[in-house]
């Protein structure tokens, strides 16, 4: 058996998706990698077919049966985590990296884990929940020559609730410090991407992205804060230049990353800002007013029957498209009640949807 095909298969029969990772490094390649994580041998046989000498990636879903990964960047973080909680690891599926030699401590996904979604915290640790990565044990990382090996050979446990209340108490801390507007992004977003992109000499620490040569936005490095950086803790991203004088003190990232792409001539092709649209499911027929009562609540673009305003009716699914400030919880045909949230009805006072605005 070749070494992708072997590395990959004993993965699978545990229930956890994978991809392939370039030979001998950590990086995947693979166009779409987030949508395109396997279960069956069937994708297995063709990545192997393609290159045996895949390294493999396990990933992390929100979805029933799925998993997610505590990422440990520094040593002997297992046992801060059960000094500081006062609980103690249950057995599970641990792998040992071959970089640093940290854990990987592997989980299934309870309703806690879904509902903490991605984090990093620091040169700490990464909360891999959702559309993320790890390499996956029987890896080769060529600049060591060390192999990522199965440090414990457990079930995959549940994750447990007081785990989750250890990452989030560290992660309110890190974000506390940033100092910084923050904006959620996408749960594929890749931060190392997104600073490769521009071409600038820049450097991880922690939670920062520094440009080490120059502020991006004045064009120049300044005498008085030579490390202007994006934050990005695995879910929220926010900027800050530290120098006093510069224009973009105060910015958020989204503006930073405006300026950037006209520097550059050329936008960042792949999304960050998580798509505020909600799919009407089962709504056929709508017609009479809901148009243009759903662009007076709040609809930016888009709604119902065509022309923005222009009542019509219209057959499923249907797309709203909300202000970000309102996300959606509910699908046309139940009537929900939501404190501040908003009821949407047709003409014949059926309920649409229900809103609810965002916390900021």
């Amino acid at each position: 058996m070749s070494f992708f095909k072997r590395i990959a298969t004993p993965l699978i029969q545990r229930g956890i998706p994978v991809i392939p990772v370039n030979p001998g490094e950590k990086k995947c390649t693979l166009e779409k990698w987030q949508d395109r994580a396997q279960l069956g041998p069937a994708m297995i046989d063709f990545w192997d077919e393609e290159n045996p000498a895949y390294n493999v990636g396990c990933v992390a879903y929100t979805t029933p049966g799925g998993i997610c990964i505590l990422d440990c960047d520094v040593q002997r973080l297992p046992q801060r985590i059960e000094a500081e909680s006062g609980h103690k690891f249950e057995p599970t599926l641990v792998v040992k990296s071959a970089g640093k030699g940290c854990l990987h401590v592997y989980y299934r996904q309870t309703a806690r884990s879904i509902a903490i979604g991605n984090r990093k915290v620091g040169d700490l640790f990464d909360f891999q929940c959702n559309r993320k990565y790890v390499v996956g044990p029987g890896s080769v990382l060529a600049e060591t020559g060390k192999t990522y090996t199965i440090f414990q050979d457990y079930e995959i446990a549940d994750f447990p609730d007081w785990l989750g209340d250890w990452i989030e108490s560290n992660s309110r801390t890190a974000k506390k410090s940033a100092g910084c507007k923050m904006s959620p992004v996408r749960d594929e977003f890749d931060m190392d991407d997104l600073m490769d992109f521009y071409g600038y000499d820049w450097r991880q620490m922690g939670t920062w992205y520094n440009f080490v040569s120059e502020c991006p936005v004045a064009g120049y490095q300044h005498k008085s804060a030579k490390l202007p950086g994006f934050f990005f803790d695995g879910e929220d991203l926010g900027w800050n230049c530290w120098a006093s004088g510069c224009e973009s003190n105060g910015w958020s990232a989204g503006r930073v990353i405006k300026a950037l792409n006209e520097k550059h001539g050329t936008p960042y092709p792949h999304l960050i800002w998580p798509d505020n649209t909600m799919e009407i499911v089962e709504a056929g027929g709508i017609g009479g007013n809901f148009a243009t009562e759903a662009v007076s609540n709040d609809v930016s673009e888009g709604a119902i029957g065509g022309e923005r305003g222009n009542p019509g009716k219209t057959k499923t699914p249907v797309k709203i498209r909300l202000k970000p400030r309102y996300q959606a919880l509910t699908a046309t045909g139940e009537t929900i009640s939501s404190m501040d949230g908003k009821t949407w009805r047709d003409s014949k006072g059926r309920t649409i949807c229900v809103t609810q605005q965002q916390k900021r």
